[in-house]
């Protein structure tokens, strides 16, 4: 079984942990936009989802097709779990709702107005 920790930097920069901190058997992938594409990238990750799918998402909106590859993962029987801001800037997109009707856990993060985090934890097939 392999664990893929993905961070979404969209338009921001990201310094990667040393190699010596990552556990044996996990792959830390990064994406940055504009440069990549990176809703494809997410896609393919959470395709790759056996177990469990932990997102951190600032605003999670249809469209991009990751909002949809998390529902069918959910309705497959992944356990997906979303940490969402308090506020989405794109209500009527607003990808929380169909999540939820889908089965995963969904969580909105009171404590700050907006974390603007984009982060993915998923345990993956290996490829």
């Amino acid at each position: 079984m392999l664990h893929i920790a993905i961070t979404l930097a969209l338009g921001a920069l990201w310094s990667a942990l040393p190699a010596a901190s990552v556990t044996p058997g996990v792959t830390i992938a990064t994406c940055f936009a504009p440069e990549e594409d990176c809703a494809a990238f997410a896609v393919d990750a959470i395709d790759a989802g056996e177990r469990e799918i932990l997102v951190r998402a600032y605003s999670l909106t249809t469209g991009s097709g990751i909002l949809e590859e998390l529902v069918r993962a959910a309705q497959r029987g992944i356990d997906v779990r979303l940490i969402a801001d308090r506020t989405t800037p794109c209500e009527s997109k607003s990808g929380i709702d169909p999540l939820a009707r889908a089965g995963a856990s969904v969580w909105i993060d009171r404590g700050v107005r907006i974390a603007h985090a984009k982060s993915m934890v998923i345990e993956a097939r290996s490829r």
